[in-house]
């Protein structure tokens, strides 16, 4: 069953039909008579008294109100995990031959870096490297990115 109203709306309504019930209630009760504004302006005043009180109410019950500031959608989370930033000196460039790309070495990050068994294994190659002229076991560093992981220190628009 769908709603007809989404549920803020209809809790807004309920608390302002009650809200109004109970202002409209005194007024009723009493019977007619000429010449008496001050039972009407106090009538209309409880009115708009309990419809604010009812707003207000709600307002803080869903921590919605004008005056109150939430801190957490002003900024957004800066404060990467510390397990997911590797360290830069293992990064491992290779510009020529098959596996052209960026690397982060198997070995310096088993010196440098505490959580190497945490590493997605689906992201461990091994990579010939030119200059070193022999295979090196590495992790793809688009791989980890995917996961989560990047460069210590590296700004955040780099993959």
């Amino acid at each position: 069953m769908t709603r007809f109203f989404p549920k803020s709306i209809a809790k807004t309504a309920i608390v302002t039909a009650l809200s109004a019930s109970l202002a409209l209630s005194p007024m009723t009760a009493t019977p007619a008579q000429a010449g008496n504004d001050d039972a009407a302006a106090v009538a209309a005043a409880s009115f708009f008294a309990l419809i604010t009180a009812g707003i207000i109410a709600n307002a803080a019950k869903n921590n919605q109100g004008a005056w109150t500031i939430d801190r957490r959608d002003q900024r957004p989370d800066r404060s990467p995990n510390r397990r997911k930033l590797l360290p830069s000196k293992c990064e491992l460039v290779v510009r020529g031959g098959p596996d052209r790309g960026t690397y982060f070495g198997r070995r310096c990050l088993k010196r440098n870096y505490n959580h190497v068994a945490s590493l997605p294994a689906r992201c461990l190659d091994k990579v010939w490297v030119p200059r070193r002229s022999r295979n090196v076991n590495a992790y793809d560093a688009q791989c980890l990115a995917r996961f989560g992981y990047r460069e210590r220190g590296a700004r955040s628009t780099r993959n």
